[in-house]
């Protein structure tokens, strides 16, 4: 399980809102000409705001620890970055291998794309219940 710190910003029936300020991926060196120096400081300070379902009595201003599933994070990662050039590709292939063209290439490679598309949904990629993030505990 992934976990992270938060704090909670507001609090409704059943919901919790939590406000999570996105921090430095490494803080190790002091280097300034890394790519994740100048990442860092592009969106340091940045703030995400999650609503999260909790029964727990947490008061605005608590720290809590957020966890979210490995699994399902992996599955929705592939399912955004890898399905979509993977379709692609074989639609590409196939219109080249069916048509012996370029264009059919092309459009094979898109319809591959649209295909993804529907299928992402069909699959349940789609179903947020995987991934949601969840309140382990309160931090004192």
């Amino acid at each position: 399980m992934i976990e992270e710190e938060a704090y909670v910003e507001k609090v409704g029936d059943g919901v919790v809102w939590v406000v999570k300020t996105q921090t430095s991926g490494c803080s190790a060196c002091t280097q300034t000409a890394c790519p994740s120096s100048v990442n860092s400081g592009l969106f340091a300070g940045r703030q995400f705001r999650l609503k999260v379902a909790s029964n727990l009595a947490l008061f605005p201003g608590d720290k809590v620890l957020l966890g979210i599933e490995d699994d399902g994070l992996t599955r929705i990662s592939l399912g955004i970055y890898l399905l979509p050039l993977l379709t692609f590709f074989f639609g590409a292939i196939a219109g080249v291998s069916l048509f012996s063209s370029d264009l059919a290439g092309v459009l094979g490679g898109f319809l591959g794309l649209c295909l993804y598309f529907f299928g992402f949904k069909a699959l349940g990629l789609s179903n947020q219940e995987n991934f949601q993030a969840v309140i382990l505990r309160k931090i004192n």
